[in-house]
């Protein structure tokens, strides 16, 4: 699952690659992983996602904080946890 609008994801990104001098290699995918399971299984989970939640979607929440995973060997590591500074947004 994408989040939507992802622009604010790529901003962040793009600030954190310009003040740590890193080198872009595309842009990243930002998304919500909902299984993990083998790819043998995607499509049935899939099916069982959409019969059982399609009328609670599309999921509306706010990222509070963001991970960094680093893949070690065939799996993904939590590496670190970054809190993100909320502003309530003004009206008018």
């Amino acid at each position: 699952m994408v989040p939507e609008p992802t622009e604010s994801f790529h901003n962040l990104s793009e600030a954190i690659r310009e003040e740590f001098l890193l080198e872009a290699v595309g842009r990243p995918v930002f998304h919500l992983t909902l299984a993990g399971w083998h790819p043998s299984e995607l499509d049935r989970i899939e099916q069982t996602f959409r019969v059982r939640y399609a009328d609670q979607l599309p999921i509306e929440a706010q990222a509070t904080d963001i991970s960094l995973y680093e893949r070690v060997g065939q799996m993904w590591v939590q590496d670190s946890e970054f809190p993100l500074c909320m502003t309530e947004r003004r009206k008018g």
